[in-house]
């Protein structure tokens, strides 16, 4: 009777501090769209008046500011048409990168054979052992190519750290649902 009482009264307290949170969030929210709109009034009647500062500037000094804005307009237009020509070259090979991208990923994934100038040839093997010719041969595509480029690029370098590519490399071959039990006895 006395638990019931007690759970009860949690629940109200609980139900109670939901509300107070909800109350807090939309006065919040209500005093942030009214400052936004406040500054937003004060800043539209500024827009358009001048400061005083190129006035009081001499008259040569405001002369070579205008010559700048004029090299500036000729930069940005410049920079424009560059722009385009850059947006027309990336639309012409488009296509080519397209064709090329699946290529290397058919090549990475195995579903593209590899030409005889690319093939290893069996005498170029030096390996005596018969198991491990068989593994290779069993193997489709590159293994873990991403996995192991992104390690080896110098931008992921510093992050990827040794352990965490065995990490990746273990999570790779494992099941997905053996991770959670793996990290919890990793971070305990």
């Amino acid at each position: 009777m006395i638990g019931d009482q007690i759970q009860n009264g949690a629940t109200t307290v609980w139900s109670s501090m939901v509300i107070y949170i909800f109350v807090c969030i939309v006065y919040v929210d209500l005093l942030q769209s009214a400052l936004v709109e406040a500054m937003r009034n004060g800043l539209d009647k500024l827009v358009g008046t001048s400061s005083g500062y190129l006035e009081s500037l001499p008259a040569s000094v405001r002369a070579r500011i205008g010559y700048l804005e004029d090299v500036q307009n000729d930069y940005d237009a410049a920079e424009e048409a560059l722009n385009e020509e850059i947006k027309g070259l990336e639309r012409k090979y488009k296509p080519v990168f397209d064709k090329l991208l699946l290529l290397r990923k058919n090549v990475i994934s195995g579903e593209e054979p590899v030409p005889d100038a690319f093939s290893v040839v069996a005498d170029d093997i030096q390996d005596d052992d018969d198991d491990d010719e068989k593994e290779e041969e069993d193997v489709v595509g590159i293994p873990d190519f991403w996995l192991v480029a992104l390690c080896n690029h110098p931008m992921f370098d510093d992050m990827v750290g040794c352990s965490l590519f065995f990490f990746l490399l273990f999570v790779r071959h494992e099941s997905i649902h053996t991770i959670p039990t793996i990290c919890n006895e990793i971070y305990r």
